[in-house]
């Protein structure tokens, strides 16, 4: 055989040996829930994992995000976002159809969708960005940059239009930013008016007051006061209701008095 392709098919092999290698001690940090299907990270082996993530050469960290293991892709695309080399809007939009979790466990369990996990790494990294010599940067100079951020302004666009649930709280971050294209608003108007989604009808009242203010005091007054608020994120769409209608004219204090006698335990 030809020394050279002899030569190249060894590195190759030693290669794939590297990687195979550290793909399994990845995932040896790791621990599967047997339960629940998703992978968790004991908060004790986080900085163990840190470490990993140093050990890595110049293009494992994609071959990494390729594997179908979840808790050493999901590392893995972490990074890719970290460090600025991964494609964050293809990597949280596949997230989000997936709708993956992955959940950390110190003192306790606690769960996270995926997707939440990419947002938060990215808006993380935003924040960094910021910092100057030490100094954590302003309120006011946080608020500009994600308000101008192309990429994240992408994100909550894709939590806008997603056919799939999601939390309120990823609505509360979508909807806190910058204003979105005017092509969206039939998606919005279906958040607010028929999903309840708190946050898109205070979206709706801030930016388009004249055009939607009778047709959201007509939603309130009528379907907001027929719709159940059951599980865990229903009940904290309401917990937003009431806070807004309390603070509001005597008209609204009412119907979230109403609404407090339909929801007895809802603050328990």
């Amino acid at each position: 055989m030809n020394k050279v392709l002899l030569l190249l098919l060894c590195t190759l092999s030693c290669v794939s040996q590297d990687i195979q290698q550290k793909i399994d001690a990845l995932n040896h940090i790791g621990v599967l829930n047997a339960f629940i299907p998703t992978w968790y990270l004991p908060g004790s082996q986080q900085q163990e994992v840190n470490e990993f993530a140093k050990t890595l050469l110049a293009g494992e960290i994609e071959v990494l995000a390729a594997n179908k293991n979840p808790f050493v892709y999901v590392y893995a695309n972490c990074w890719l976002i970290a460090s600025g080399k991964g494609d964050v809007v293809k990597i949280f939009q596949a997230s989000l159809k997936q709708r993956d979790s992955v959940a950390i466990m110190n003192c306790g369990y606690s769960y996270e969708a995926v997707y939440d996990k990419y947002y938060d790494v990215y808006t993380t990294r935003l924040y960094e960005s910021l910092i100057r010599d030490g100094k954590e940067p302003t309120e006011q100079d946080i608020e500009l940059l994600f308000n101008s951020d192309a990429t994240l302004h992408k994100l909550d666009s894709l939590i806008i239009i997603s056919k799939k649930p999601v939390t309120e709280f990823d609505y509360f971050q979508a909807f806190s930013h910058k204003k979105f294209d005017k092509k969206l608003l039939p998606k919005i108007e279906k958040l607010a008016f028929r999903k309840h989604i708190p946050h898109a009808l205070f979206y709706l009242e801030k930016y388009y007051p004249e055009q939607y203010r009778k047709r959201i005091r007509d939603y309130l007054h009528n379907d907001f006061m027929k719709a159940k608020f059951v599980t865990f994120d229903e009940r904290m769409k309401l917990r937003e209701y009431l806070y807004y209608l309390e603070n509001g004219d005597e008209s609204m204090k009412k119907l979230a008095l109403e609404k407090r006698e339909m929801h007895p335990h809802i603050d328990n």
